[in-house]
């Protein structure tokens, strides 16, 4: 722990995968560029007493390690920092007020895996780092994101807060413009709304989006945010959503995936989801949905390639599944634990590009009473568990 001469001219520290409990004394190293002590045991950060004030340094990685505080002095002399690596310990406190303030070149900050309770706030002092590109806090106990404190992040790329405890999002907090994120991901919380507004901003380069597991029952009207032309993947499942807008997904030109499963609807809406051309799986096994006007549902999904339907309470099957015409790719149809009586005689004329079909489990008396023209695609069939 004292001050070494022989520190003044070295500049990479690395002293991972030891057991020292405490980082020492950095005072006389002046020159240090980084500082490599993940996976060790230390409890305990540097305050600015161990750290000269005229320092260089730009890299801290205590990944893997024991801290469970973050000292308010930490962070004081830190002005070139830019890469801070924190994930993986047992931080159980909220951020110091203006903890990060003067980490004005901060470019890389990882907090995910810990304990950290409390809420995201300006006061945290992130909101003054825009030279921050990414931020992860996954696997925490935050419980709200507040207003401002995404403001100046205009170089965020990549953000994390999934596996949190998070149930509120205020309708004042939003990205900024300049930010590149391609992925929000808020699965794994305790949310019942998120406001559209937080959706809106600044999203132009989103591709997915996960919402998995909170408590959501209403969904933001995504045909209202002119932002996602590019989203590819949308899922929503887990949670208790009982209505979907019609035309939900106008003008997500580019979505490729729609994930509703397990959650409280009851019907989908007759006039359909918005023509989403590019969709090519649209996943609703695992709610209560008593019946679909296919005819209108599936108007323009031309590339949809794969519909799960299982654990819904259907009756019947029919042809107008296929409406969108001879090319339809379609190709796999699961329809396991419903409630189907009959199928349609068109069925396998319409639907002749399916090669698996799941209809297990249903109240079926009799399988396909009409073949017709079908050309025979079909490879795999699950009739087991009715009373045919």
């Amino acid at each position: 722990t004292c001050v070494d001469p022989l520190y003044t001219n070295v500049r990479y520290l690395r002293v991972y995968e030891t057991q020292i409990t405490e980082l020492f004394d950095l005072a006389g190293a002046t020159n240090i560029l980084e500082i490599w002590a993940s996976r060790s045991k230390i409890t305990l950060l540097p305050n600015e007493t161990h750290v000269p004030a005229s320092n260089q340094i730009e890299k801290i990685d205590l990944a893997e390690n024991l801290i469970t505080n973050l000292p308010v002095t930490f962070t004081k002399n830190l002005v070139t920092l830019k890469f801070l690596y924190l994930h993986e310990n047992k931080i159980i406190a909220p951020f110091p007020e203006f903890f990060f303030s003067e980490l004005n070149s901060l470019e890389e900050l990882t907090l995910d895996q810990n304990m950290i309770p409390g809420n995201l706030t300006c006061n945290t002092g992130l909101n003054q780092t825009n030279a921050l590109r990414k931020l992860t806090l996954a696997y925490n106990k935050i419980t709200s994101i507040l207003g401002c404190f995404f403001t100046n992040m205009t170089k965020l790329n990549f953000f994390t807060i999934d596996r949190n405890e998070l149930s509120e999002i205020t309708n004042d907090t939003r990205f900024v413009p300049g930010n590149t994120i391609t992925s929000i991901d808020l699965q794994y919380n305790k949310l019942t709304y998120i406001p559209e507004s937080f959706f809106f901003s600044n999203t132009y380069f989103v591709d997915t989006i996960e919402l998995k597991k909170n408590q959501l029952v209403l969904m933001p009207n995504l045909q209202l945010l002119p932002s996602f032309r590019i989203l590819k993947k949308f899922g929503a499942h887990y949670n208790k959503i009982i209505e979907l807008k019609k035309h939900f997904l106008a003008g997500l030109e580019k979505l490729e995936e729609f994930d509703l499963r397990n959650n409280k609807l009851t019907q989908l809406p007759v006039t359909g989801l918005g023509s989403p051309n590019a969709l090519n799986n649209l996943l609703f096994s695992s709610n209560s949905i008593v019946s679909v006007n296919w005819t209108m549902f599936m108007v323009n999904m031309t590339s949809l390639t794969l519909l799960d339907m299982n654990k819904n309470k259907l009756t019947h099957l029919d042809g107008h599944l296929c409406t969108p015409g001879q090319n339809f790719p379609l190709s796999k149809i699961f329809f396991d634990s419903n409630d189907i009586i009959w199928i349609s005689k068109d069925f396998l004329d319409s639907c002749h590009h399916v090669t698996v079909l799941y209809l297990a489990a249903n109240n079926l008396l009799e399988t396909f009473p009409y073949v017709g023209n079908s050309k025979g695609s079909l490879e795999e069939l699950k009739v087991n568990y009715n009373i045919i």
